[in-house]
C-alpha cells in the first residue's frame, strides 16, 4: 500500500479545499492529496496532486507530520505548501464538485472528520 500525502496550500491566509461529489464515510470537504508514486518524494507528490486536482502550482515548505488516518487507516503525511501560480479549476470533475479558498474558520466548519492536531495548530496560527 502506497503512502498518502495531503497538501495544506495556503495563500493570503486562505486554504485550498476540494468538495467531493460523494461522501467517503463522513468526509466531504478535503485538502488536495493522493498517493505517492514510486521514486517520488512526498513533497513532490503533494504538489503534483495539487496541480492534477486544482491546476494550482505550489511549493512544499514543511512537513507537519504523519499518522494513520482515523477513517481510512492509511498512513498520511501532511505538508504545508505555498501557492506559486495558477487559477483554480476542477481538473477532476468526476471526483469533485467544488473548489474553494477557505479561511481557517471555514475549514474547521466544513471538515467533518478529525483534523490532525499539527494541521489544526497550523490553521490556528493563520487566524
Amino acid at each position: 500500500m502506497r503512502k498518502i500525502v495531503v497538501a495544506i496550500v495556503q495563500h493570503e491566509g486562505k486554504i485550498l479545499m476540494l468538495r467531493s461529489k460523494e461522501k467517503e464515510g463522513n468526509l466531504r470537504w478535503r485538502f488536495p492529496g493522493g498517493e505517492v508514486e514510486q521514486d517520488e518524494t512526498e513533497g513532490k507528490a503533494a504538489c503534483r496532486e495539487v496541480a492534477e486536482e486544482t491546476g494550482i502550482v505550489c511549493r512544499p515548505t514543511r512537513k507537519l507530520g504523519e499518522r494513520a488516518h482515523p477513517s481510512t487507516k492509511r498512513i498520511v503525511s501532511y505538508y504545508v505548501c505555498d501557492f506559486i501560480d495558477g487559477n483554480t479549476a476542477l481538473k477532476e470533475p468526476y471526483k469533485f464538485d467544488k473548489i474553494a479558498w477557505l479561511t481557517p474558520l471555514e475549514v474547521f466548519n466544513n471538515v467533518t472528520s478529525s483534523i490532525f492536531r499539527p494541521v489544526k495548530d497550523y490553521l490556528r496560527s493563520l487566524s
